[in-house]
């Protein structure tokens, strides 16, 4: 399409949009654009069963935004908006090319079409697909997950073995969404198509109980009753991070599944045989999840995080006082803040401006604060992202954040949030908190011949939810040699028995890495083993899910700071309670250099029931 055919294309959209509204509209589905440099929105509503679907779109005109865009609406879900979930490859088959019926999208477009090959509802429907924008010039890729405007509750199975991954039932007024990523931790190559349903389970079920028909693979629910029984396929795929282990499916008229009672299960059946239960997990309600960056000293207010489930958008609200034009800039630092004996009178002690930065942007290549696309910052940029503090006394705003996420290996609780002043020295800082929960605390800590400690925390409630690991290790000051590198870590089955020490050195009675669900370990294991394929690692695999350690001989910098090696990690497949409890066992770190050799390891100690 030429630029003349554009621009009569934009004038229309632009007439027939005169005097609409700028909200949404109930019972609408609606994709919020917010990456590569794209701000806007495309609204789907059907006024009458007769015209189709109605698209509204609205696409800002900005500094970084400015192109000619194909759009088209893929099958599968996306949920966040950076460049590595956009990609075309893991998103499946293409639902509708919009831009071979109504044309390129336009910079500053406000406009509708009505589209008669559109579902709003039903098998063909459009919530919880993907629309992609792609640049006609440069190729650059933007994406949204169509969200419904009314109310979603969502359902979660995670499965461990045979097959690892999730299983999401995402129910709104009109329609269930089925979403699964599903994968074999057995080292079986090849990819499959299973049946499921889902099935009562007994209402008074303990953890212990979801484990054992997880592991018999649900050998007494055979006779049971399903009170769903899929009419699709759901695939299951060789590896954790391909496009054949997802599977999405628009079902209507399906129980809803938070007026049931009794426990629920959803059952896999075996590709060869459909009436054998191959796999099976408990389902269950995904809580929200709330959490404060709560400010005590000057009464400064807090930044309140909510989000429904990992699938949804992040709610953002920011409600900071007495600034006194002051402050600069604020985020989330890659590290909690750590208040030790010799510095408890000292503010920020160890924060230092390290925006947590996960896909590794280069900050010298974003755009101006409050100018580009969430995805264009680091994830902790917030003043990037949302606006500076500059010439605040305060400030209250509600953001919507689809870059950051209070759910999985990516989270933010359990960091800290800091406030700087325009030298990028800290103003104020506090951590990231879950709100509402009471937290399990565990930690293992070494004194020879390495120093430091690991500490565990968790959902004292939930042994399913995330566990953070903060790590502080360093030789002892004086030590010779100097830093080493690429230390594996892992949690071993049995506790060990040091004499004085914490630690110790006789590492062998630890026995092998903790791997409760079986997990083969063989073959290609370490290829399919990482963050973005947890469940396709064995429990106690820290190494494999977050990269070796490095450590650094303990001394003070010329500045007061110390060295010591600090890291922050959220596992969302480790269980500090439960039948699958990594309190009682140790922690084994291992030689320098990839090395398997063990060098030293100490136990892991509830430190007491709630903190």
């Amino acid at each position: 399409m030429n630029c003349a055919a554009v621009l009569v294309l934009t004038l229309c959209f632009l007439l027939q949009a005169e005097g609409q509204e700028n909200r949404t509209r109930e019972g609408s589905l609606v994709a919020i654009l917010n990456s590569g440099g794209v701000k806007g929105t495309v609204e789907f509503f059907s006024e009458t069963i007769k015209t189709g679907v109605t698209v509204r779109i609205q696409l800002r005109r900005g500094n970084y935004n400015n192109g000619l865009f194909r759009w088209k609406i893929y099958e599968f879900p996306v949920f966040s908006s950076s460049s590595e979930d956009c990609k075309l490859d893991n998103l499946g088959r293409i639902i509708a090319d919009m831009t071979s019926v109504h044309g390129l999208l336009s910079s500053g477009l406000d406009g509708l079409v009505v589209s008669s090959n559109l579902s709003l509802s039903g098998p063909n429907g459009l919530m919880g697909r993907t629309l992609v924008l792609k640049d006609k010039n440069n190729g650059r890729v933007i994406c949204a997950p169509i969200h419904s405007t009314s109310r979603v509750i969502t359902f979660q199975a995670l499965l461990h073995s045979p097959v690892g991954g999730e299983v999401a039932f995402r129910q709104s007024e009109q329609d269930t969404g089925l979403f699964s990523r599903l994968f074999y931790v057995d080292n079986t190559r090849r990819d499959t198509l299973h049946k499921w349903a889902v099935v009562p389970g007994e209402k008074l079920d303990t953890q212990q109980d979801f484990y054992e028909n997880e592991m018999s693979r649900c050998a007494t629910m055979e006779t049971r009753t399903p009170l769903i029984e899929g009419s699709h396929f759901l695939s299951v795929g060789k590896e954790p991070t391909d496009v054949h282990a997802i599977s999405y499916f628009l079902l209507q008229n399906l129980l809803q599944l938070n007026t049931q009672h009794s426990g629920l299960y959803f059952i896999l059946y075996s590709a060869e045989n459909a009436s054998m239960i191959f796999a099976c997990a408990p389902l269950s309600f995904v809580e929200p999840k709330v959490a404060t960056a709560k400010f005590q000293e000057d009464s400064l207010g807090e930044v309140l995080f909510q989000q429904d489930s990992p699938y949804d958008p992040t709610l953002i609200t920011v409600n900071l006082k007495n600034l006194q034009q002051k402050a600069y800039s604020y985020g989330i630092n890659n590290l909690p803040l750590i208040v030790r004996w010799d510095n408890a009178h000292e503010q920020c002690r160890d924060i230092r401006g390290d925006i947590y930065n996960p896909f590794r942007l280069d900050p010298e290549e974003v755009p101006e604060p409050g100018k580009g696309t969430v995805d264009q910052y680091a994830v902790g940029d917030l003043s990037g992202k949302h606006g500076t503090l500059h010439n605040r006394k305060e400030i209250f705003q509600h953001e919507r954040d689809s870059s950051l996420t209070l759910f999985g290996a990516r989270s933010i609780i359990g960091r800290a949030l800091a406030i700087f002043y325009p030298d990028g020295k800290p103003f104020a800082c506090v951590n990231i908190k879950l709100t509402g929960k009471s937290i399990m605390t565990a930690y293992s800590t070494f004194d020879y011949p390495i120093q430091g400690q690991l500490i565990f925390k968790q959902d004292a409630s939930n042994p399913l939810s995330d566990t953070s690991i903060y790590v502080e290790l360093s030789y002892p000051s004086g030590s010779q040699g100097r830093k080493t590198f690429n230390h594996l870590w892992h949690v071993h089955i049995y506790p060990i028995q040091p004499d004085q020490h914490y630690s110790s050195t006789s590492c062998a009675v630890a026995g092998t890495h903790y791997n409760p669900f079986n997990v083969s370990n063989s073959g290609i294991y370490a290829c399919h083993c990482s963050g973005r394929g947890p469940f396709r690692c064995e429990m106690g695999d820290s190494s494999g899910k977050f990269g070796p350690l490095d450590i650094p001989i303990f001394r003070y910098r010329q500045d007061g700071t110390i060295e010591i090696a600090r890291y922050f990690f959220t596992d969302p497949y480790l269980s500090l309670s439960g039948p699958n409890t990594i309190v009682g066992r140790s922690v084994v770190i291992h030689l320098p250099d990839f090395s398997t050799s063990r060098m030293a390891c100490s136990n892991i100690v509830e430190h007491q029931k709630y903190v």
